[in-house]
């Protein structure tokens, strides 16, 4: 792909992909945001199982949708926290507007909200914006 061939380092904000290619939809930005920071997996109603009910390793599921001012406070924190954690927990994000199944299974009525799994079981909630040291404190308690 083209626009994947033009990123040279991993890009982590959205701002510096934004600024990068101003002309490029959204969802494309988004996209490649997503390719660029690796340790963070996109979860979906089709690969929730997959990722999370058969993980070896804890997950944490960041529910979120592309409306909702407090998620976008809380996603860099949750990135940085996937890279933070790397082998010792596995961070994904599920975007609760075209995953609907998967929200709902889990009773989640607010957003942004964080499960923690293990062994496919939650073990942990936080619901609503959290600063870096809540969100550490959170999962260093749970892992």
């Amino acid at each position: 792909n083209i626009l994947e061939k033009k990123l040279v380092l991993p890009i982590i904000r959205k701002e510096c992909l934004i600024q990068v290619y101003r002309n490029i939809p959204f969802e494309h930005i988004n996209h490649l945001l997503l390719r660029a920071n690796m340790t963070v997996v996109t979860i979906t109603d089709d690969n929730f199982d997959e990722e999370v009910s058969s993980s070896q390793t804890p997950v944490l599921v960041d529910y979120w949708a592309t409306w909702c001012g407090p998620c976008k406070m809380v996603s860099p924190l949750v990135e940085e926290v996937a890279t933070e954690f790397e082998g010792k927990l596995k961070v994904g994000k599920l975007d609760v507007d075209t995953n609907q199944a998967s929200a709902a299974k889990q009773n989640v009525m607010s957003i942004p909200t964080l499960l923690i799994f293990k062994e496919g079981q939650v073990v942990a909630q936080q619901v609503g914006a959290l600063s870096k040291t809540q969100l550490t404190e959170f999962i260093e308690t749970h892992l």
